[in-house]
Parts: C-alpha cells; sequence; structure tokens
C-alpha cells in the first residue's frame, strides 16, 4: 500500500497544482485584453503624411483652373505624395490597404495633372469636382490608418 501512496500525488500538491493552473489561466486571458500587448499596424507618420498632404493637394487643383499651371508646386505636391507612398509601401503586406488607397491618390493625381497639362484651364465645377474624389480618397485613407488604433 505504500507504494499506491507514493504513485498518487498528496491532496495538498494536486490543490496547489490547480491553483496554479487557474492562476496562470488567468493570467493568460487576461493579458489577451492588455492593449500595449496586442500587435498595431497603426503608424503617426503616416497620419501626419496624409493630413498634411489632404489640404496641399486640394491647394494644387485650384491651381488646375488658372493658365500658367505652377509647375514647381505641382511638383513639390507630386513629391510629397511620392514619399508618403514609399513611406507606406516599407511597412509590407500588412498595411497594403492604407498602400492601395495612397496608389489610387497618385494615379489620380498624375491622371488629373495629364489632363490639365494636355488641354484649357479647368473650369470651377471641374476643380471642385476632382477636389471632392480627392478628398474622399484621402477620408478613406485616414479612416483606413486610423482603424488599426484598434
Amino acid at each position: 500500500m505504500s507504494a499506491v501512496t507514493t504513485v498518487l500525488p498528496s491532496s495538498r500538491r494536486v490543490r496547489l497544482r490547480a491553483a496554479l493552473a487557474s492562476l496562470a489561466l488567468a493570467l493568460l486571458a487576461g493579458c489577451a485584453w492588455i492593449p500595449f500587448l496586442q500587435v498595431s499596424r497603426f503608424d503617426p507618420a503616416t497620419e501626419q503624411n496624409l493630413a498634411e498632404l489632404r489640404p496641399a493637394v486640394s491647394a494644387a487643383y485650384a491651381g488646375f483652373a488658372q493658365d500658367p499651371l505652377d509647375t514647381t508646386a505641382l511638383a513639390s505636391v507630386r513629391g510629397r505624395l511620392d514619399d508618403a507612398l514609399a513611406h507606406e509601401r516599407t511597412k509590407g503586406e500588412a498595411n497594403r490597404r492604407t498602400t492601395r488607397q495612397l496608389e489610387l491618390i497618385l494615379a489620380t493625381f498624375d491622371r488629373d495633372l495629364a489632363s490639365r497639362r494636355g488641354g484649357p484651364p479647368w473650369s470651377a465645377a471641374a476643380v471642385a469636382n476632382a477636389r471632392e474624389n480627392l478628398e474622399e480618397a484621402f477620408d478613406i485613407a485616414l479612416r483606413t490608418e486610423r482603424a488599426k488604433r484598434r
């Protein structure tokens, strides 16, 4: 009978193991909700880039109604869009939605700029329409980036 008692752990050991297992489970379950332990793809630099680029691009569109175009200002805005896109691409596949939105913004800007260079100054209505479309694209990009905070 002594062999049986040495094989089975004592009731004190069983209670200690149960208490430690319960504590470990509670800690693991509790830590899953701690925000600083969760990996976030949010990047404040991207949000700042988007927030600063939005009015700059909108102002550049105002120049589409003027003749001649201010090519220096347009090149500056284009360069800033390129830089923002390059920054976003460095973050990899996890940030593809924001990257895609910036690609769409840049493609729209390039398309509109080519259209303006090849034609007469735009009407106020055409400028307002293009601005509205691009500002909506910026809003989507900002919402996409801000959603990563959660």
